[in-house]
């Protein structure tokens, strides 16, 4: 279930980078990104995907679009 929710945070965006949650924590979270693992807490960014707030049940995050040449 926990999963779930944190993942309709990304459906919108999901098509700009492959994100997986793995775990989630009080003010952190474990994600893949691109297929690489990652644990962020609130406020760090990786590969373009930056944590905005966790908690046990749901995480919110923000996705950069890529930057164009």
């Amino acid at each position: 279930m926990k999963r779930w929710l944190a993942l309709l945070c990304l459906l919108a965006q999901s098509v700009l980078a492959d994100v997986q949650v793995n775990a989630l924590f009080e003010g952190s979270a474990y994600l893949t990104v691109n297929g690489k693992q990652k644990l962020l807490r609130q406020g760090q960014s990786f590969q373009g995907v930056k944590l905005l707030q966790a908690n046990p049940d749901l995480s919110l995050i923000h996705i950069s679009e890529p930057t164009r040449p």
